[in-house]
């Protein structure tokens, strides 16, 4: 039976996440509250630590040495959409700790939890539907670096079928703007992003005189099938975000 000190520290972490949460559902629709994720993060943590649940997340990967670790939690904005963020505090795409090798985790847990879309969805989603997005720093709402899950629209899957059928593997500004905003692209070989950290990918294709801070992310699988035959990373450096790449409605 737990003590009288443990008990009182789950029921403060169970208060903290669940106010937590409360607060970032309002702030979705408060743009200056930019740390509201940071603070669900924390509480889901916590209660992870003391308790061993995730709620009100949906999945929890405590940190380790050398791993931020993960959360994984439900959007208040759209039906389908989940994001993935550390499970320590990390600003944003500029945040130089993303740059390095053991940060590819945190894309592989994003398209790992694709899973996640399809079943609020009901059905299976081919790897050309699924898009993962990050959103630049004058575009984003949160001060915590976050991964948006959800459906491409039907226009860039099309879009991006012929530059899938160049195979390039080299960066490649392309032809068209997608979604009203100017983008490079480059092909990834493999199933998964375990060995790719799309992150650190982009930080080293930074024009001159272009800061990270401006940059917004989006990486969408290859393939008809459940399973990517590959992956295209598309970087803009607009400071424009890269969720209207994305469809909420699945369409």
């Amino acid at each position: 039976m737990p003590s009288n000190r443990s008990t009182t520290a789950i029921i403060a972490a169970l208060i903290a996440a669940t106010c937590s949460t409360s607060d970032f559902f309002v702030g979705a629709a408060r743009a200056s509250d930019r740390s509201s994720l940071w603070h669900v993060v924390q509480g889901c943590v916590a209660l992870k630590q003391t308790t061993g649940i995730t709620f009100p997340c949906t999945d929890v990967e405590l940190p380790s040495t050398g791993n931020n670790g993960t959360v994984v939690l439900k959007s208040p904005r759209y039906p389908t959409e989940f994001l993935v963020t550390p499970a320590t505090h990390v600003e944003g795409v500029e945040s130089a700790e993303l740059s390095q090798p053991v940060a590819a985790h945190l894309w592989q847990d994003a398209w790992d939890s694709r899973s996640l879309v399809e079943d609020k969805l009901g059905r299976t989603l081919p790897a050309s539907g699924v898009g993962l997005v990050v959103n630049s720093a004058g575009s984003r709402t949160q001060d915590q670096f976050h991964i948006h899950i959800d459906c491409v629209a039907a226009s860039v899957t099309k879009a991006l079928a012929e530059f899938v059928r160049d195979g390039r593997s080299d960066w490649q500004e392309l032809d068209q703007p997608l979604a009203g905003n100017r983008y490079m692209a480059r092909l990834l070989t493999g199933a998964d992003l375990a060995a790719d950290n799309p992150t650190a990918l982009v930080a080293a294709a930074l024009p001159q005189g272009k800061s990270l801070r401006k940059a917004s992310i989006a990486v969408v699988g290859v393939g008809e099938g459940h399973q990517s035959d590959g992956f295209v990373v598309l970087a803009s450096f607009t400071d424009k975000a890269a969720e209207p790449l994305l469809d909420h409605h699945c369409r």
